[in-house]
């Protein structure tokens, strides 16, 4: 069962990741279209509720957002701590440490925690598999495609089935880790931002056509060859096909015309409705970043960033966004996983929130003034060694 579900997952990775590749084809065969007709809800690229449009959707401006989000939150290390009344102590020896590291014969520790984020972001929920061997421990970690996986409630028991290539499987509340956003709609499924910005990334979606037909050909004729004669539909389709045979493409930009038959060319400019238009999605784009809450420097847009300001926007990103993310996650590990090693013990990633060191160096200039720490304590926060004169405080 367990080669199956690996196969599985190595089929909806491919699927999940290529989705760039399946939208070209999608647009070459016609299937989105632009239309402001009543029906476009048919055309919509996120569903609410619809995982399998979610994981489509991981193109483009979403995909810049949910990507930044998971490396910010894959590369914090995670430790293990026995809290005590005062602090908690670092745990450093410990197998936990050994199953991230290697969470399965396939993918390292920052493949899993990297779609541990992602799904995250792009469904509202991740779904952590993780078998256990002879000792009740996990042997392995896994993440589970989101749009395979859906949760029951039966007799009162949690319970996931999994629907692959090898048909459905299904485990029990132990086995899988259910991290999720909170939904205030329904709380058992996880709300993610993706869904609360589906508007704005159907938007962008139908903008992104636009361009791209406005690029090819500015969704209209770009001139009008017009006559006095009487033409007959079958002229015209010839004259259509000759002309966009001669003349269409970015490489015969610049060619010479000589037209006959009374042929007057009219050239057609883009009007200042389709310019407002293409920069409205600068706006769309801020729009779903905010959602996201990561904030446009982050994806390319520095034209507000300077040196002076580049300090706080940063310690307001891992503050406000990457620290919040990290704890959910810390918050599941230890309740889920590292229950089954030691239940007293917990898991805490890396303060990743830019310090002040100017603040931090008067903060230890009165804390060691004062004798609130000593000489020693500033050491080991810095990696030095231990000094024997330095575990008595400083009395004035």
């Amino acid at each position: 069962m367990l080669e199956g579900l690996k196969s599985d997952i190595a089929v909806a990775l491919n699927r999940t990741f290529g989705a760039f590749g399946r939208f070209i084809q999608y647009h070459q065969k016609g299937i989105y279209s632009f239309d402001f007709s009543p029906i476009w809800g048919r055309f919509e690229k996120v569903k609410p509720g619809d995982i399998q449009s979610m994981i489509q959707a991981h193109i483009g401006w979403v995909y810049a957002c949910v990507d930044v989000l998971a490396k910010n939150v894959a590369k914090v290390p995670m430790r293990i701590y026995r809290p005590t009344e005062y602090e908690d102590k670092l745990i450093k020896g410990h197998p936990f440490y050994k199953l991230l590291k290697h969470p399965n014969k396939f993918q390292s520790s920052y493949d899993i925690l990297y779609l541990m984020q992602a799904y995250l972001d792009l469904t509202g929920s991740t779904y952590l598999y993780h078998p256990f061997h002879t000792f009740n421990r996990p042997a392995e970690l896994w993440v589970l495609p989101s749009q395979a996986v859906t949760m029951k409630i039966e007799n009162n028991v949690r319970i996931y089935e999994y629907t692959g290539q090898g048909g459905l499987q299904v485990f029990s509340d132990e086995e899988i880790t259910h991290i999720k956003y909170p939904n205030p709609s329904y709380p058992l499924r996880g709300l993610s931002p993706l869904e609360a910005a589906r508007e704005s990334v159907n938007l962008l979606t139908y903008m992104g056509q636009y361009s791209l037909s406005l690029i090819a050909n500015r969704a209209r004729p770009d001139a009008i060859l017009s006559t006095e004669q009487s033409v007959s539909p079958e002229e015209a389709k010839r004259v259509r096909i000759d002309w966009k045979a001669q003349f269409g493409g970015i490489d015969k930009i610049g060619e010479m015309a000589v037209m006959g038959q009374g042929l007057k060319y009219t050239p057609l400019s883009m009007s200042p409705t389709d310019i407002q238009y293409l920069e409205s999605r600068k706006f769309t784009q801020e729009e779903i970043s905010a959602i996201f809450n990561v904030p446009p420097y982050k994806l390319g847009r520095t034209e507000n960033v300077n040196r002076s300001n580049a300090h706080e926007l940063e310690h307001s990103f891992q503050k406000d966004t990457i620290s919040p993310r990290l704890w959910l996650r810390d918050m599941y590990l230890t309740d889920e996983l590292l229950k089954y090693y030691d239940s007293s013990l917990i898991v805490k990633s890396d303060d990743v929130v830019p310090i002040d060191k100017e603040f931090q160096k008067e903060q230890e200039k009165m804390d060691l003034t004062h004798a609130v720490i000593t000489i020693n304590e500033v050491r080991q926060r810095r990696g030095m060694k231990p000094v024997p004169y330095g575990d008595k405080p400083l009395v004035p």
